[in-house]
């Protein structure tokens, strides 16, 4: 006889807590005696007893990872390929006697781990059981594969019928029973119901394919009601935790998590949360008021949804009613009473609108942007019709906000019905809502029907729209990624289409890495090419503003970075605490890769304040009370990045400044705005910095006009609503910010200067005029005038300029022209003034020029209080931040020879010319470089020599703007600078991996890291 335990860890929200031993249940057990073996079992207690063992033989107790019988199937193995069971066997032989005992305690160093999992098998087949009467007693068998080291995923595969979990050291899972049992969930619905999921990568947050969010919500429901069954083990069985070597993951199925965006049937974390509440008791929540219910979740998954197909949570609902059909209202809701369903944003229930089903029965839709109603399509047979009284103008009809997987088909008849005019199915191919437009001339009757599309789902609901507008919203018809996975360093070529009933100039801007902030933007056209350096999940969203300023997004494209070898590097801080203006000195040490650039964000925003391609030491001063999380990218000699975190800096400060109020005023691009931030007392000293664009980046900087009030006059030629913003520093280096969001518009032809701009004194005999002008896609003819301030006529610069595109470039003869001599420039757009150019004076000063132009050399001294654009002849752009430096420095941009490719420009052609950058001073901040290309530019890659090394480096990848024809990237180096062409990558087939399950997701879009399979 004896007993056998292994060793658990004991874990709760917070992660593990200690350890334990606990019974080896139901597992075999061998008696080992030289010649013979004998079998049996161990009870609930890790009991086993072999009766009537002859005495005086040699005997060892061997235990197995495995059962079959008492109902249970189940077996815990190291990999396919060997495929073997997992065995525990007792110390030297012992001889046996009447009362011989053999105890085994199988530690976490050991044995441990396998039959925790074991017993996760165990806990589901005995929870099984209690739910399903007709249980065989040997069921289908359960294996799970489970090797240490294993880095091949947590995952269930139907197709090998296994469940494999992961062994790496970062991230081992075989003592996150949660997770275990989560897989397990995913067996049991593959065998005694059915399970249509899609796979591939989500987190608990996503919205999903409704078949892929049943699947999870599922697996993690039978996770916590397994755990529930044994109280005894499990403190908190609503918590969901998963553990990494370092920290963890949680999310809760009762709260739940993330309330706002856990809703609808098409996410996983709302479908296990309804599935819950339905089980769970003493509730205190005013919208639960069923408890138990475990059975008849049972034979709903059981008896009535294998019969169906595109299994989702709709079937589980219609299965479930038919079970407990008392408690439908309770479960649902309706449109005026509440239900756990309802809570959770699923909407399985009849409208207030109803019954619309045909044209005499429509509902009146009020016109107006704001008039939305909330509709639902409650059964398969739905169909909801409407009335419009529609005036003259365009009358947009839409369909927004569709949830539950919601497809919706909208239709447009005349008054009586019988006409059907138009008919939309999906706005575009990523987007199932709907949108018509129609002319309308005199007062006219419009009849509207909305009906369901698709075959997956038969509920779903949307929002409806009807207005009359004289600026219709943009259609995005299609965006698209040119691959969507791979191995960093990985380059992706975006792009999309769109359609406008009334045309419009278009701001085409791309979010690459699904922080809501804009990466890249172009007037020209959406399609860009980005290199993805750092190993993650990342979502890249495409935005467009129109002139009316109407704003449409595409949903997100999912690109996966698959992960590479992971370096060493250890950051060091001198100190991580203290008050403001904090000065931290940060540096580190690498070791695995080769680095060529060191890249800092020491406030944790996302945008690099530093950068050094010599080593990795710098210093920041935090003015700014708060804390911190500072980031270290190193990017190495194969194009990749590697992200680590930084211990926190906190900062604190006995009186910060304060800005109480920040206002910016709105208008038609380009023009005058007036930034106005009020503050608490400042002193002198202290400094008042603006963006006034809303990139992120501040473009001015001042000094307070008073005390209390700073005023900023500044050109806007940005289109769309953005967020402005204001940081004011005191005279003790102390920092407080403000925000304001400002609408500018665009209003037929319209354009500006670029470069040279107000207030600049130039020196050249001839000299480069650059302006912007808008819309793309418009024939304009552009005339660039000059007038001397002190009288006369305008005068035309160069010959006009024809073009469909928005940049325009002509060179102004100064030869001749004394001295301080002042104009005006400007310039004309189909013989129109552009507005906002009239008061852009610029001085001829050879004595102390800011620009001065040769025909080799463009020279332009960098400003200490605004961003610097530099433009020169043959298309090359500097644009220098404010901040960037604390030099007023001359920037020289000259034709340089281009060494022969080699370093990280090996194997590469050259395209187009190689330019010197050179400038007196250093940056603390990197400056951004475009250089222009014709052709295709998707695998153009900018490339610095490195005069010490006689080496190209690949600082960063860049941006390619294709419509614009430059391919731009931040530098912070003095040498030449060149356009190569990467040879095209052979095209393969990869196959995509299964996602993450919880709260990992969320953090790889957050904070890349390497990358897991789970599904």
């Amino acid at each position: 006889t004896g007993t056998i335990q292994y060793e658990d860890k004991t874990y709760d929200g917070g992660g593990f807590t200690g350890t334990t031993l606990r019974p080896v249940r139901q597992a075999e057990v061998e008696l080992l005696d030289g010649a013979t073996s004998t079998f049996t079992a161990t009870d609930d207690n890790g009991l086993y007893a072999f009766p009537g063992v002859a005495t005086g033989h040699s005997v060892q107790v061997r235990v197995y990872a495995r059962r079959v019988g008492g109902k249970i199937n189940a077996a815990v193995r190291n990999n396919l390929g060997a495929n073997a069971v997992y065995t525990a066997i007792s110390g030297s032989s012992l001889t046996a006697a009447p009362t011989t005992t053999i105890d085994l305690n199988l530690l976490q160093g050991g044995a441990g781990p396998v039959f925790n999992i074991f017993d996760c098998a165990v806990k589901s087949f005995q929870y099984l059981a209690s739910l399903e009467p007709t249980l065989a007693s040997v069921p289908p068998p359960m294996t799970v594969y489970w090797q240490l080291n294993s880095s091949n995923g947590t995952y269930f595969d139907s197709a090998v019928n296994g469940i494999f979990l992961l062994g790496v050291s970062f991230d081992p899972d075989e003592y996150d029973d949660d997770i275990i049992l989560h897989e397990m969930g995913h067996w049991i619905a593959f065998h005694f119901s059915r399970d249509d999921t899609l796979g591939g990568a989500h987190t608990v947050i996503d919205q999903l394919d409704p078949r892929t969010s049943w699947s999870e919500g599922w697996a993690h429901y039978w996770s916590a009601a397994v755990r529930r069954s044994f109280p005894g083990e499990y403190v908190a069985p609503n918590l969901q935790v998963d553990t990494f070597a370092s920290g963890r993951s949680v999310f809760d199925v009762e709260g739940p998590s993330f309330p706002t965006l856990a809703i609808m049937a098409t996410n996983e974390l709302a479908v296990v949360a309804v599935l819950w509440d339905i089980t769970d008791s003493g509730s205190s929540e005013a919208f639960d008021g069923v408890s138990g219910n475990e059975p008849e979740i049972w034979r709903t998954l059981s008896v009535r949804m294998p019969v169906r197909t595109n299994i989702t949570l709709e079937d589980f609902h219609a299965g479930f009613l038919a079970e407990a059909p008392a408690l439908a209202t309770l479960v649902t809701g309706t449109a005026t009473l509440p239900g756990i369903f309802k809570d959770r944003q699923i909407r399985y229930y009849a409208d207030a609108s109803e019954p619309n089903d045909g044209p005499l029965t429509a509902t009146p839709l009020s016109l107006g942007p704001t008039g939305l109603i909330q509709q639902t399509f409650f059964d398969s047979g739905d169909q909801d019709w409407y009335s419009i009284s529609a005036t003259p103008g365009t009358l947009l009809i839409e369909t927004l906000n569709l949830g539950d997987g919601g497809d919706t088909v909208l239709e447009l008849y005349d008054a009586s019905g019988t006409t059907l005019l138009d008919s939309n199915d999906n706005r575009s191919p990523t987007d199932l809502s709907s949108r018509l437009t129609r002319l309308v001339l005199v007062n006219t009757t419009f009849l509207v029907r909305v009906i369901p599309a698709g075959v997956v789902v038969e509920h779903g609901y949307y929002d409806l729209r009807a207005q009359i507008v004289v600026n219709a919203p943009p259609s995005i018809d299609s965006v698209r990624a040119s691959v969507r996975s791979g191995p960093a360093p990985l380059r992706v070529t975006f792009d999309a289409t769109l359609s406008d009933v009334d045309g419009g100039t278009y701001d085409h801007r791309w979010d690459f890495d699904g922080d809501g902030l804009d990466d890249w933007s172009s007037l020209q056209g959406p399609k860009v090419t980005m290199t993805y350096d750092e190993p993650g999940i990342y979502l890249a969203t495409y935005r467009v503003i129109d002139s009316g300023d109407s704003e449409v997004s595409a949903a997100p494209i999912v690109i996966q970075v698959g992960s590479v070898a992971l370096p060493s590097i250890l950051t060091t801080l001198t100190t991580t605490s203290g008050s403001a203006p904090l000065t931290v000195t940060f540096g580190a040490q690498v070791s695995g890769v080769v680095p060529t650039a060191y890249v800092w964000d020491f406030d944790g925003d996302g945008i690099p304040d530093f950068v050094s391609v010599t080593g990795a030491a710098a210093t920041s001063v935090f003015r700014s009370v708060g804390t911190f999380t500072p980031q270290l990218v190193v990017r190495d000699s194969l194009g990749r990045a590697h992200r680590v975190l930084t211990s926190p800096v906190t900062v604190t400060a006995a009186a910060p400044p304060s800005v109480s109020a920040f206002t910016g005023t709105d208008g038609f691009v380009p023009y005058p705005a007036t930034f106005t931030a009020t503050t608490s007392p400042l002193n002198p000293g202290s400094i008042v910095e603006f963006d006034v664009d809303g990139d992120g980046r501040y473009d001015f900087v001042t000094t307070p006009d008073s005390p209390t009030q700073t005023t900023l006059a500044a050109e806007v030629r940005r289109i769309g609503t953005f967020t402005a913003r204001v940081r004011v520093t005191d005279d003790t280096g102390v920092s407080a910010t403000g925000s304001v969001a400002v609408a500018a518009r665009s209003l037929g032809a319209t354009g500006w200067l670029v470069d040279p701009r107000d207030g600049e004194h130039l020196s050249g005999t001839a000299l480069t005029l650059t302006a912007q002008a808008v819309p793309f896609g418009l024939p304009k003819t552009v005339q660039f005038q000059v007038r001397d301030t002190l009288g006369g006529p305008w005068v035309d610069v160069g010959p006009p300029i024809d073009s469909s595109g928005t940049l325009f470039a002509t060179t102004w003869d100064t030869s001749g022209i004394p001295d301080l001599s002042t104009f005006n420039l400007r310039i004309l757009i189909d013989g129109v003034v552009s507005s906002g150019d009239t008061a852009n004076t610029v001085v001829v000063d050879s004595v102390a020029a800011t620009t001065t132009e040769t025909p080799t050399n463009r020279t332009k001294r960098v400003p200490t209080d605004r961003t610097m654009i530099s433009r020169n002849s043959s298309g090359v752009w500097a644009i220098v931040p404010v901040g960037a430096t604390s030099d007023a420095l001359p920037f020289d941009l000259a034709p340089a020879t281009a060494p022969a490719p080699n370093g990280s420009a090996r194997s590469m052609s050259r395209v187009g010319e190689a330019w010197r950058v050179s400038f007196a001073g250093s940056f603390q901040n990197a400056f951004r470089l475009r250089l222009p290309f014709s052709g295709d530019g998707t695998n153009v890659e900018i490339h610095h020599y490195d005069d010490g090394s006689g080496l190209w480096q690949r600082l960063g990848y860049p941006h390619v703007s294709h419509a614009d024809g430059w391919a731009e990237a931040d530098a912070n180096a003095e040498g030449v600078y060149a356009l190569f062409r990467a040879p095209v990558p052979n095209s393969g087939k990869r196959h995509r991996p299964c996602g993450a399950l919880g709260l990992e997701g969320l953090i790889l879009i957050l904070i890349p890291r390497l990358r897991r399979r789970r599904c």
